[in-house]
């Protein structure tokens, strides 16, 4: 016997609403079941019901013709990846591409292989399993902090939200509920820090003099990186930047005021602060280096103090200037974000928690106490 679909009319109307539930399947995560309330246009109880019935039949019939039947002649991750660069409008899109392409390559067992990138993009989408993720994430787990790992995860995910699958209408897209599923590594992080010893700080403080050599002897593409990584690694050192605020620096951002430096990273129309907005002082001599080595830029420049293409500034800004510090800290799983923290010590040390927080930017001084309260407790029994 054919199942009738409630009808009622809601407070404040004059027609009939049908209510009822319906499995719907969107392509991305499955079947899945969801609730309907629609109106009917109807002030007649027996034609509502007709019509409510009629609305529940074609929402199950549109289960059956969206069942996923193409597996094989569905997109690839390169043109998800081409249509979510299009369409989204996030100032991460670029980062969180890459890493889900970096999760389909590793989850694919293509990391290594020549062409892994496109190799990846040709992957159909269909492809994205259970088993792939698992790949992903238990191989990450060995190599990667926790942490680390669930960021890219959830990064990757974010582009099957409900929101962002409106950015693929038109697209055959098979069911990847499964891979979408996988649970997050337990991460266990401690967030206290434990200071750099003097004697490696200097050797790294040192070793950029070789650095900036390196810079020299390299090709224009690779010297253009290693310049950026010299000045990421004194703006971080000395400024306690993150490596994101130095990849997108700018020299309007800085400003003179009672004989100092300082940097005014307050958001603007281009950037926002990832903590809170502050002001960062910045030694003289740090200062006249940059303007030194870097310069100013000329009338219709971007402005931008690391030099080079956007990738050369990110690379130089992640990816060179971690490669140094990881050879004095190999066992860091954050590399020259170390260098911001020991700022942050150095200042906790020298003005206090909460003048710390304030000069890091942090969004609570809760953040800064996780960090640096041990830090200074032990300098309390160094002083004994």
């Amino acid at each position: 016997m054919k199942k009738n679909v409630n009808v009622y009319i809601p407070s404040g109307k004059s027609v009939f609403y049908s209510n009822y539930r319906v499995k719907i399947n969107d392509g991305l995560r499955g079947v899945r079941s969801i609730q309907r309330n629609r109106s009917t246009g109807s002030p007649d109880r027996r034609t509502a019901q007709a019509i409510g019935n009629r609305m529940r039949g074609q929402d199950l019939m549109g289960l059956f013709d969206a069942l996923p039947k193409l597996r094989e002649d569905c997109v690839t991750c390169g043109a998800i990846i081409d249509r979510w660069m299009e369409r989204c409008k996030l100032r991460s899109k670029r980062r969180v591409a890459l890493d889900f392409l970096q999760i389909v390559i590793e989850g694919a067992g293509l990391l290594g292989t020549s062409d892994a990138a496109a190799k990846a993009r040709a992957l159909k989408l269909s492809t994205l399993t259970k088993a792939h993720m698992l790949a992903f994430r238990d191989r990450a787990s060995s190599s990667r902090a926790a942490v680390t790992t669930n960021r890219m995860m959830r990064s990757a995910r974010s582009m099957f939200s409900r929101r962002a699958g409106e950015f693929y209408h038109g697209l055959k897209l098979p069911d990847i509920s499964a891979w979408l599923g996988i649970s997050f590594l337990k991460a266990h992080e401690d967030h206290r820090f434990r200071r750099i010893d003097e004697g490696t700080l200097k050797r790294m403080d040192d070793g950029t003099v070789a650095m900036w050599r390196l810079a020299r002897w390299k090709g224009q593409a690779d010297g253009v990186r290693w310049r950026n990584a010299w000045a990421t690694y004194w703006l971080m050192r000395r400024c306690g930047l993150r490596n994101d605020e130095v990849a997108e620096l700018r020299w309007e951002w800085f400003s003179q005021r009672d004989g100092k430096v300082w940097l005014d990273m307050r958001e603007r129309a281009y950037w926002r602060p990832k903590g809170s907005a502050g002001q960062v002082p910045m030694a003289a001599d740090l200062h006249a280096n940059l303007l030194d080595r870097f310069g100013p830029p000329r009338p219709g420049e971007t402005g931008f103090v690391l030099q080079g293409s956007h990738s050369a500034r990110w690379d130089g800004a992640h990816r060179e200037v971690n490669l140094y510090v990881r050879r004095f800290l190999p066992n860091t799983s954050k590399g020259a974000y170390q260098l911001r923290k020991q700022w942050g010590s150095e200042m906790a040390r020298r003005y206090g928690l909460e003048t710390a927080a304030r000069l890091l930017r942090h969004s609570a001084i809760k953040t800064a106490w996780e960090h640096y309260y041990d830090d200074l407790k032990l300098q309390d029994v160094e002083a004994i």
